[in-house]
């Protein structure tokens, strides 16, 4: 066989099982991660990563049918505050709770999405933000959501298969698994046919209606999904934190979701990902610089959000996932250098 053929078909090879074998690589390091961080307050950083993540990547599904909704912090509150009244007005088993957290979730958009997406833009996000504001105020004026002071004594999650939950190390661990089936799904379905019909929704919505695309359906499917993970991350926040509080849910989570999606790119399935790594890379390291103030970290995070929308429209992602395509291609450059001197 030619060295050519032969290089080629390892190259193939290589770069048909790289990625399973990188995925794996890195789920195991990052199930090693408390084995090597003895420290609570970093792996306390990891797990707000991770619930982190399930939010952002729930906006960025709506987002890619283009649905700008302005309330994942309403929908992840209704995650938080069913989980809480289950468990401790009713006490109901932690994962049947969860679940129901979710399913909640999802059911609160199907009908405000029955009802305001007919709204576009603008307007659209403007009435769920307001959907937002009344749902804190609900929160904050029924004794029955314990008004301000919230809901206190949250359980941890019940023992299961033989595993306890309750310390620090086992809610990692169960962040992270919730967080890695959020993005296997998030993937499968960026995929698929549905998750192709989204992308053309969101880029020209009128065209994808001629064509015999239910537009309504397919939106209020993605945005239920959606929040159905912002759900289930709100329930694993209020079992974590052990309380809650109507100002949990306030604007600050939304611009942090904001943030992350832009930085991070909608554009792209892992865009939540690297958005929240990086962000919460930076942040986390600012603390670290000598007689850093604290009041000039929305300043920092301004500018760097000004230079990736001017730089890298896209995100962040568009410029991780395309240096492979640089490897690739001086690969292939050199593959095409002649093999020798054939002259001679």
């Amino acid at each position: 066989m030619h060295p050519v053929q032969s290089g080629v078909k390892v190259k193939t090879a290589w770069r048909f099982y790289s990625k399973p074998v990188i995925t794996i690589v890195i789920l195991i390091l990052l199930f090693l991660i408390p084995t090597f961080v003895s420290s609570s307050f970093y792996l306390r950083i990891f797990i707000s990563m991770l619930y982190m993540i399930m939010l952002v990547a729930g906006f960025r599904l709506a987002l890619s049918a283009g649905i700008f909704s302005m309330a994942p912090q309403a929908f992840f509150g209704i995650g938080a505050y069913t989980l809480a009244l289950f468990v401790t007005r009713l006490n109901w088993n932690w994962w049947l709770s969860t679940l129901l957290a979710g399913v909640f979730a999802a059911a609160s958009a199907a009908i405000i999405g029955r009802i305001l997406l007919r709204l576009k833009g603008i307007f659209f996000a403007i009435s769920t933000l307001a959907f937002a504001s009344v749902l804190v105020l609900i929160w904050s004026t029924f004794p029955f959501f314990g008004r301000f002071s919230g809901i206190f004594n949250i359980s941890a999650p019940n023992t299961i298969f033989g595993l306890e939950f309750g310390s620090l190390v086992s809610y990692f661990y169960l962040a992270l698994v919730l967080a890695v089936i959020t993005m296997l799904v998030m993937s499968r379905i960026e995929k698929s046919r549905f998750g192709f019909t989204l992308r053309c929704i969101g880029i020209n919505a009128d065209l994808a209606r001629s064509s015999g695309v239910n537009v309504m359906l397919y939106s209020i499917t993605a945005f239920c999904i959606g929040c159905f993970f912002a759900g289930i991350a709100g329930a694993f926040f209020a079992s974590y934190l052990g309380s809650i509080q109507p100002s949990t849910f306030d604007f600050n989570v939304l611009i942090l979701i904001l943030l992350y999606a832009v930085i991070g790119g909608v554009y792209s399935v892992w865009g939540p990902v690297y958005g929240v790594v990086i962000m919460t890379g930076i942040t986390t390291g600012l603390t670290y610089i000598p007689h850093y103030d604290p009041k000039i970290g929305p300043i920092i995070l301004g500018v760097i959000l000004i230079v990736v929308m001017l730089r890298f429209p896209k995100g962040i992602s568009s410029l991780l996932e395309s240096i492979p395509g640089w490897f690739r291609k001086a690969s292939s450059k050199k593959d095409n250098e002649p093999y020798g001197n054939t002259s001679s």
